[in-house]
């Protein structure tokens, strides 16, 4: 199972225009595939639309192979505890909590798998060359680089946590397959 997590503001706008249906038409959709509640001509029409322009970059959880949801070790609804974990931008203060949307899909929706590449990272602000190299057999996925300078302290000792690394790929532009849920970061009633 992947899971594909944004910021839920800039993938309403995109998303929207891409496929010609109004922004406010898009998060009803969402709002009811995040409470299980959409018709199956709701579900229909949501595949219809493509889930972004350009390739997905995805995670999923490396200790089940997949098999557990992709956010599963998130230990709150925290928007920045997200984007702590996939190495996502905070650098401005008026960003750390603003909203976000996670999907979780089968891989087998969106075709091939591919590993990020130094020309697909390298804009990214936290990217870092890994080195040595990984083994053949592990070496068609990435690991984030999460925000390790944010730590936070648990409950019950003084030991500091900090995100762990989550594998990281990229897949094609895709439609939303009709077996995709979604859940909110923070997880708001509504869309």
């Amino acid at each position: 199972m992947l899971g594909r997590a944004v910021d839920r503001a800039r993938f309403l706008n995109a998303v929207s225009t891409a496929n010609g249906v109004t922004r406010y038409k898009l998060r009803r959709l969402l709002g009811k595939l995040k409470n299980g509640d959409l018709k199956p001509s709701e579900k229909i029409e949501l595949s219809s639309y493509m889930m972004s322009e350009y390739g997905a970059w995805v995670t999923w959880d490396l200790e089940s192979d997949g098999i557990n949801p992709p956010f599963s070790f998130l230990s709150t609804d925290s928007p920045l505890q997200l984007r702590e974990a996939l190495g996502l931008d905070i650098n401005d203060a008026a960003i750390h909590n603003l909203p976000m949307v996670a999907f979780a899909y089968e891989s087998e929706t969106v075709g091939t798998i591919h590993k990020p590449t130094t020309a697909d990272a390298a804009s990214g602000l936290r990217f870092r060359v890994r080195s040595p190299p990984p083994p053949a057999e592990r070496d068609w996925y990435g690991l984030t680089v999460p925000w390790e300078e944010n730590p936070r302290a648990t409950s019950s000792s003084d030991e500091r946590l900090f995100p762990p690394k989550r594998p990281e790929a990229l897949h094609s532009p895709a439609r939303f397959p009709v077996d995709v849920s979604c859940r909110f970061y923070p997880d708001l009633a509504d869309a």
